[in-house]
């Protein structure tokens, strides 16, 4: 007999009444005997019992698949909320302007080049608004 007692862990819905193997008579699955006429009728009812338990059990698998889906779910922007919160404590977003413009000024191409719209320091400001306002109040990009 399997038993497990109390409600779930995890969802507080009851457990299972315990699980007893069916009571089939003893003596036929030792034997090729047939059943008879009163035995057969209480296997059909164990049968058919059985059929119901297999469909709660199913019912119980598909809810608990959907419950695995939704805990899957939440786990995955969980992650990605983590994710986020550690690119916000980035140590590349606490750089100074200082060192912003040194790295800037080591982009720049040539005097002749300095004019190509594709080129430093036209590209910094279109990475975003911080490396925009940096890369306009260096003079020496310009």
């Amino acid at each position: 007999m399997t038993a497990v007692r109390g409600p779930c862990l995890n969802c507080g819905r009851p457990n299972e009444t315990p699980h007893l193997p069916p009571a089939f008579p003893r003596h036929l699955p030792a034997t090729n005997d047939p059943p008879t006429d009163v035995e057969a009728v209480e296997i059909r009812d164990i049968v058919d019992h059985l059929h119901t338990r297999v469909s709660d059990i199913d019912a119980s698998i598909k809810n608990a698949e959907a419950l695995l889906l939704t805990l899957r779910s939440r786990r995955k922007s969980a992650i990605e909320d983590i994710r986020r919160g550690k690119t916000l404590l980035s140590v590349i977003r606490r750089l100074p302007a200082d060192v912003w413009g040194e790295i800037f000024s080591h982009t720049v191409p040539d005097v002749h080049r300095r004019r190509a719209i594709d080129r430093s320091p036209w590209v910094l400001g279109h990475v975003c608004s911080r490396w925009r306002a940096i890369s306009v109040s260096l003079s020496t990009l310009w």
